[in-house]
């Protein structure tokens, strides 16, 4: 499993999806820790070199625990790799999700992101009403397909650099290495996302989130 991951990673493509192995998916969340350990410190050197911290949570344990353990697996996985399949039931759910993500962010009053989040969830629209537009879609991401892959590794793992203030351009050009967990935990997903489908990826990034949430009280 390992040396196929590792393969992938060297040239990803456009897979069918298999069956999930049961054994093989736990040996993947096995393997997120073994790297993610050395990240995390490294990481944790850049944050104390650099005197940044993370927000404090004062919501309810349960509160937390909902937010970290299901919906930040559900939104997160939707935004960065529900549309690495741009099939018409993908295209339809994201535009859902996102939207409701949107509406969600601005009656917090976070109006950048809320606009953003309006843009995608609309946007997307001719794409699964138009099957010829949808297409066009599918064609340009299964031919630059490993673009996209990393593509998404990659704003997964630097949008996790918003969780530390305060932020700077020196903080922005040191995000390969304060992100590195998640630029790991990117590859991982974007792997299990491809190999057995979103279902599987939303279930590797939630059983990661409660392993962490678990060991420090709470993981983003």
């Amino acid at each position: 499993m390992l040396k196929e991951f590792f393969r992938y990673l060297k040239h990803p493509v456009y897979i069918r999806k298999e069956p999930v192995d049961g054994l093989h998916f736990f040996l993947l969340v096995f393997f997120y820790f073994i790297l993610a350990i050395p990240a995390a410190i490294s990481s944790n050197i850049c944050v104390k070199l650099e005197g940044l911290s993370k927000p404090e949570f004062d919501s309810p344990f349960w509160q937390l625990f909902i937010m970290v353990v299901f919906l930040a697996p559900l939104f997160e996985e939707t935004l960065f790799r529900m549309l690495l399949r741009p099939l018409k039931q993908n295209l339809w759910v994201f535009s859902i999700i996102i939207t409701g993500l949107s509406v969600s962010r601005l009656i917090k009053g976070d109006m950048i992101l809320g606009i953003i989040f309006a843009v995608l969830g609309v946007g997307i629209i001719p794409f699964f009403s138009s099957p010829l537009y949808r297409k066009k879609l599918q064609r340009i991401v299964v031919r630059y397909f490993p673009w996209f892959f990393y593509a998404s590794v990659m704003a997964f793992g630097f949008i996790h650099v918003t969780n530390f203030h305060p932020l700077s351009l020196q903080v922005l050009l040191l995000a390969p290495f304060i992100t590195l967990p998640q630029l790991i935990m990117g590859t991982l997903l974007g792997f299990v996302r491809m190999k057995y489908g979103i279902i599987y990826s939303m279930v590797f990034h939630s059983t990661i989130n409660l392993i962490g949430f678990m060991l420090s009280g709470a993981h983003l």
